[in-house]
């Protein structure tokens, strides 16, 4: 957003590692899967990181409140 800030994100935050399905998307349709096929179609290091946006209230952001 405009006017976006260092303060405006939380910290520490959390960090949860995952693991890609061998296969990719093509055997599991997720999120974890599709960061690390379009890493390794871009000739990358397979690998990516998935964030929540957080709501003021800590709840977890839908697109009504992203729109």
């Amino acid at each position: 957003r405009d006017g976006a800030r260092a303060e405006d994100l939380a910290q520490p935050g959390h960090i949860f590692p995952l693991a890609a399905q061998p296969g990719g998307v093509l055997t599991r349709a997720g999120h974890t899967e599709a960061s690390s096929d379009l890493a390794g179609l871009a000739g990358l290091e397979p690998a990516g990181v998935l964030v929540e946006v957080l709501n003021s209230d800590g709840s977890m952001a839908r697109r009504p409140q992203l729109e």
